[in-house]
């Protein structure tokens, strides 16, 4: 899918907006122009709340742009100084990742529009992305206790190693991977796993991907260890297609994969120590 978009300037914002939604209704510029206006009372009135943190947010407004009839995830991060001029924003960043993975037909989010305000040394950047309404991510999907049909326990495994070597061979790799960054949503053809939170997306550092390439596996096994409806056989499956998918020899897997199973595990166990500082 090509994510067609138009780039706006309009007083202190810069903005890139996609000309049509994922089910391809017309996103027309004008009333982007029109939105941007509103942008500020829209963010300081959320329907929900996902996330704060300092001035940063994550929240869902429902029919954004009466004339879009959208619901929508908005991002907002703030940054100060002379370091934020000098780094891409944030949300132009995410709005050009997700606009790669809708090519690389790898299942994400979704982008609406990026939208960067300056005032001085202060930048804020506001990233904008369809809700998918009927989704769960992976943590609360094992949390609720739902039955995992051997069905469903391949077609997961699948569809994640897939999503992982489709993300190495565009030289890609994802530094935070965990579970509540794989959404699921239900479809008529079953349950499909889609990749939010595009931050943590980068590419392999002077095209090695050597030390990078099973960081995504890892960072994500470590967080489902906790979760005993995972098996050792789930791991070994996904583990499995992502090597036949990205051409790793059958003699190397069980060394490669015993090496992993071990960092999985220091890193579910380091994250099991911090929490407990933290709450302690």
């Amino acid at each position: 899918m090509f994510v067609s978009y138009e780039k706006i300037c309009q007083g202190k914002f810069k903005a890139m907006v996609s000309k049509a939604s994922r089910s391809g209704h017309v996103l027309a510029v004008n009333e982007w122009r029109t939105f941007l206006q509103q942008l500020p009372q829209i963010t300081q009135n959320p329907d929900r709340v996902f996330k704060t943190e300092g001035a940063d947010s994550v929240i869902l407004k429902y029919s954004l742009m009466d004339q879009f009839g959208l619901n929508a995830v908005i991002k907002t991060h703030q940054s100060n100084g002379l370091l934020s001029f000098l780094k891409p924003a944030r949300a132009f960043k995410n709005f050009k990742i997700a606009s790669r993975l809708a090519r690389l037909e790898i299942p994400a989010e979704y982008p609406l529009g990026a939208f960067v305000f300056r005032d001085g040394l202060k930048r804020t950047s506001i990233y904008i992305t369809e809700y998918f309404s009927e989704g769960v991510d992976l943590k609360n999907f094992l949390r609720s206790g739902t039955d995992m049909p051997y069905a469903l326990r391949v077609s997961l495994a699948s569809q994640l190693a897939d999503t992982f070597a489709r993300l190495h061979q565009a030289r890609l790799w994802h530094r935070d991977a965990k579970h509540t960054n794989i959404l699921l949503v239900s479809s008529t053809s079953g349950i499909k796993a889609n990749l939010i939170d595009l931050d943590g997306i980068r590419r392999y550092p002077l095209g090695i991907s050597g030390p990078f390439r099973y960081r995504s596996l890892i960072a994500l096994a470590a967080s489902l260890i906790p979760f005993g409806q995972v098996s050792m056989i789930d791991y070994w499956r996904t583990f499995e297609i992502y090597c036949d998918r990205t051409g790793i020899a059958r003699a190397d897997r069980k060394y490669i994969f015993r090496e992993l199973v071990g960092l999985a595990m220091m890193r579910s166990r380091l994250r099991e120590a911090k929490r407990a500082i933290k709450n302690g």
